[in-house]
């Protein structure tokens, strides 16, 4: 499975920040580009994905 590092881009309003990066599969990166899906990086490397259906998900590093 391959992976995208996530971020905004300045030429979209935001900036590369290293706290911003999330690495997402190809699926899951058209998601969040067409926002059906709003993620956020919490403390300790935990990601909360909230997705269309406002449906809350979690993963820990390393699952």
């Amino acid at each position: 499975m391959s992976s995208r590092s996530t971020t905004p881009t300045p030429r979209s309003g935001g900036w590369t920040v290293t706290g911003n990066l999330t690495p997402l599969c190809r699926r899951h990166h058209s998601l969040k580009t067409r926002r059906q899906w709003h993620h956020r990086m919490l403390r300790d490397g935990i990601v909360h994905v909230r997705d269309s259906h406002g449906t809350d998900h979690f993963t820990a590093p390393g699952e």
